[in-house]
């Protein structure tokens, strides 16, 4: 084979990649009834609209929803969008959802909700989020896995945003896939083989500064094609 040909065969497989990353990044379950719902933090209204559909509908045997994280924009003067999704359908946030706002990592998500799991007895839960962030939870899950009798249902937000097939003709899905794929990638060699050797801390010191940036410079081309009309980032 020509080296021309190997180029275009090279940059062919390329494309199928990136055409087919939103598939692997969607990695859903069918939710079923479950000890707990579990809404995790960011998104843009998507996640917490999904869990509570769930929880209307039954999903939570504990009749209870644990919102991890927070929500950076509000709304008519909520801080945490979710809040005014929980009042508007009359959902007690003092007897049925329980709060943690201090997580900042999906990392730190996945292992709380474990730990309250545990501690209050629970077997099951369904964990809520954006459908492309499904395939990196589920391998934080499997990393960071405390018990194995736990089980997990992870379901996606269903965002109108979004579409595995062809995310590519959304500029905000785009920029979260780009940015998922990333996650994934330092997750994975992270947590997953850096850390368990006991190195982790000495490489974070040379890659978390580019790796920062990288990040930052996607968040800020995600939040161009957010409805800043309904969505108004918290200073």
């Amino acid at each position: 084979m020509s080296l021309k040909n190997k180029i275009l065969l090279l940059l062919l497989l390329v494309l199928i990649f990136f055409l087919n990353l939103g598939h692997f990044l969607e990695n859903t379950d069918t939710p079923k009834k479950a000890d707990l719902i579990v809404c995790l933090g960011g998104g843009y209204g998507a996640r917490i609209l999904k869990s509570i559909e769930l929880y209307k509908n039954g999903y939570s045997l504990s009749n209870k929803m644990l919102l991890t994280g927070n929500n950076k924009y509000y709304f008519s003067g909520y801080k945490d969008l979710r809040l005014k999704y929980l009042k508007e359908n009359n959902i007690s946030i003092s007897k049925s959802v329980v709060f943690n706002k201090k997580l900042t990592s999906t990392r730190n998500e996945i292992i709380f909700i474990q730990d309250y799991m545990i501690l209050n007895n629970y077997s099951s839960a369904i964990i809520v989020s954006d459908n492309p962030h499904t395939a990196r939870i589920k391998l934080l899950l499997n990393i960071f896995k405390k018990d194995n009798n736990l089980i997990f249902y992870v379901v996606g937000s269903n965002p109108d945003w979004w579409n595995d097939g062809q995310y590519y003709k959304s500029k905000m899905a785009i920029s979260y896939v780009i940015n998922e794929s990333l996650k994934i990638v330092y997750t994975a060699v992270a947590y997953g083989i850096l850390e368990p050797l006991g190195v982790l801390p000495i490489i974070k010191q040379y890659v978390s500064t580019p790796f920062f940036y990288i990040r930052k410079y996607i968040d800020r081309f995600s939040a161009k094609y957010t409805d800043k009309e309904k969505l108004v980032e918290c200073k």
